[in-house]
């Protein structure tokens, strides 16, 4: 079959699919949030005012006052996390391909676009649906899942449509992939199984009726509780730490990045234009960057890591001299994306941190009393 045919195949029934996060996720984060991961921050919210105006109030007034703080405790364990969740993908997504290839959008900017000839493509059945990954040779990965189905490294960003059938019907004839696994990008934060829960619950199955049946140790069973409380909270910090420090180690590898904006464009070869006004062309094939057409983006702004030496740029566009290759290259949009991620995690990170430090301090209690 010819790469004509190859295309026309891969490419017929063109279409668009909307993607969301999954069902029921936002649900299950605010309640998670009230229940265990935010409720130090809730009470130090509640309880620091009034302990702050203890001296200068009267009983009656810091009743009233603990009142109007006491809720505060649940409404912003509810919350946050379904919030911190929308902040990290504030724009609507979704996934549209034809016959060159398949694109998924971040709002009006791409994500990660795929050409039909390289793509292959898995999908793997479940009894909750269906996931479904375009990758190819270069590393880039498309993922999409039905809403009941997402995997965990999945469920944190828009990528859940309940149509993926009619995507799926596009990808018959689509070499079929590796196994299913987050890209680079989804790696970024980390999964964690049930393990650390089912651990800490087992502890306290196995002692809290111990130190019930011994008078002496009753008195520090608050204290006991609160330490397992503490372990809940303190291993899913884990997860926005690790993104975090990634995140940030990306930012400084682009520290010294040449800001350039696409002029023209072919394969993976582009002609960029410098802020100072002088003229490079630039190889992405080692960048390996998430849009598989980027070098033909016409006025896209972009972040090149370049080499330290070997490279002169052109005063002008005509005489131009080889192309230079790039290690890392971001767009602005990219760059965009990754602040709001390190936002999103540092404000997570934080209150996380808040609520393991709450717990810690009320587990050590008996220690100074």
């Amino acid at each position: 079959m010819s790469d004509d045919d190859i295309s026309e195949t891969r490419g017929k029934g063109e279409g668009e699919l909307s993607l969301d996060f999954p069902r029921g996720r936002i649900v299950r984060l605010g309640a998670l949030g009230a229940l265990l991961g935010f409720p130090g921050l809730g009470l130090w919210v509640a309880l620091i005012p009034a302990a702050l105006l203890a001296s200068s109030l009267s009983d009656g007034a810091l009743t009233a006052l603990l009142a109007i703080t006491a809720p505060l405790t649940f409404a912003i364990s509810l919350l946050l996390p379904p919030m911190l969740q929308r902040a990290r993908a504030p724009r609507p997504a979704r996934v549209t391909w034809d016959r060159e290839g398949i694109t998924e959008h971040d709002g009006p900017h791409v994500r990660t676009a795929i050409r039909w000839l390289d793509a292959r493509a898995r999908i793997d059945d479940a009894e909750r649906g269906r996931v479904l990954q375009i990758t190819d040779r270069d590393g880039r990965a498309i993922t999409l899942a039905t809403p009941r189905a997402a995997p965990r490294w999945l469920a944190r960003r828009k990528a859940c449509t309940p149509e993926l059938d009619r995507l799926a019907r596009v990808l018959v004839d689509v070499e079929t992939g590796p196994e299913i696994a987050p890209d680079a990008r989804d790696a970024r934060r980390p999964t964690m199984g049930p393990q650390v829960a089912l651990l800490t619950v087992a502890l306290a199955a196995i002692a809290l009726p111990m130190m019930w049946l011994v008078p002496d140790l009753r008195r520090i069973l608050p204290a006991f509780g609160a330490l397992l409380v503490c372990i809940l909270c303190a291993a899913p910090a884990l997860r926005p730490l690790h993104e975090l420090l990634d995140l940030l180690a990306l930012g400084r590898r682009f520290e010294r990045s040449d800001e350039s904006t696409i002029e023209e464009g072919e394969g993976r070869e582009a002609i960029v234009k410098r802020k100072e006004g002088t003229w490079l062309r630039l190889d992405l094939s080692a960048a390996r960057h998430p849009d598989a057409w980027l070098a033909t983006r016409v006025e896209t702004l972009v972040h090149a890591v370049l080499p330290l030496a070997g490279w002169v740029p052109s005063p002008q566009r005509l005489g131009i001299g080889p192309a230079v290759a790039v290690t890392d290259i971001e767009t602005a949009h990219e760059r965009e994306v990754r602040r709001d991620l390190v936002r999103a995690a540092s404000i997570e990170l934080a209150a996380r941190g808040a609520a393991v430090v709450w717990w810690a301090i009320a587990s050590l209690r008996p220690l100074w009393e």
